[in-house]
């Protein structure tokens, strides 16, 4: 045919031809370089790694937390519960589920909703 022998056809094809032709070959050698850890490098330490350790034990002591301030966030979470109770009730319901699933699932933290008031404190949920 005609249209395959003109050069407005001939150049752009061979420049996306050869364009993805070499697209291929960079992730082929791409993917054998990983395969057979020829990228493989040895880490080492940073200069700065013992500054920067100095700093995080500095700077760093608002995040650490004890089990007299565990306990205080709990019962924080639960008051914030029982006032949502007073607004949004279904939502109140949500979070309280959620927060009781993760109680049972970190057993070492503070005791439950039931265990602290002995009853349900929120009088809209069941």
């Amino acid at each position: 045919m005609q249209v395959f022998n003109n050069k407005w056809f001939k150049v752009p094809f061979r420049i996306s031809l050869y364009s993805f032709a070499v697209i291929g070959a960079f992730l082929t050698f791409s993917y054998l370089a990983m395969k057979f850890q020829w990228t493989r490098d040895s880490g080492r330490l940073d200069v700065n790694n013992r500054y920067f350790q100095g700093i995080n034990d500095k700077y760093n002591q608002s995040y650490r937390v004890d089990s007299a301030q565990m306990v205080r966030n709990h019962y924080t979470s639960l008051q914030r519960i029982m006032l949502i109770n007073d607004f949004y009730p279904k939502n109140a319901l949500y979070t309280k589920e959620e927060f009781e699933l993760l109680d049972t699932i970190y057993s070492d933290e503070p005791p439950t909703i039931k265990q602290i008031s002995g009853t349900n404190s929120l009088r809209y949920l069941t």
